[in-house]
């Protein structure tokens, strides 16, 4: 039988994390984590479920407030990139939901998003108060595409020689220019 995607969350993918979270924050109990993580529900539950019980029981063992526990995940989310780490921004769904937490929320999501997706957690912040949320999300738009207008990207090409070359492209919305 073919893995589950769900079997990605295993031991040694959360040993592997618990150790990063470790070297940052000496209070971190792994093994306890662990164990409370991976406890006898575990094989049963869903992948999203799965990630929720990571976002949850990470909420128990870093510093119990919530600015201080981002800061944690802040020393580390840098290196946790793509799919198996959307528990970064769950994290925030269960923790930061408070309105005094919302600035706080608004700012691991546009950061968390960046390596990862928000796309779930984001929701109940919608639901919420959606005004709120879409300006919040218009200002990561705009600050993405003023990044986008002035990216460099150095490509290797042959020349007409048959030389391997670099040069810099500056893309735009429409095209990129050669320089």
């Amino acid at each position: 039988m073919e893995p589950k995607l769900k079997d990605m969350y295993n031991k040694e993918f959360l040993n592997e994390f618990t150790e990063k979270v470790n070297k940052v924050y000496s209070n971190f109990n792994s093994e306890r984590f662990l164990k409370d993580v991976m406890n006898e529900l575990w094989e049963n539950l869903s992948l999203k479920a799965r990630m929720r019980r990571i976002a949850e029981t990470l909420g128990q063992y870093l510093p119990r407030g919530y600015e201080d526990a981002l800061k944690m995940l802040y020393l580390i989310d840098e290196s946790y990139i793509g799919f198996p780490y959307l528990f970064f921004p769950d994290f925030v769904e269960v923790y930061g939901q408070d309105k005094e937490n919302w600035e706080l929320s608004m700012a691991a999501m546009e950061r968390f998003t960046q390596r990862s997706s928000s796309e779930f957690a984001i929701r109940p912040f919608i639901i919420k108060d959606p005004e709120y949320v879409m300006n919040h999300m218009m200002i990561w738009r705009s600050i993405l595409m003023n990044m986008y207008d002035v990216l460099l990207v150095k490509v290797v090409a042959r020349d007409y020689l048959g030389e391997w070359r670099c040069k810099y492209l500056r893309k735009t919305h429409q095209r990129c220019l050669i320089y």
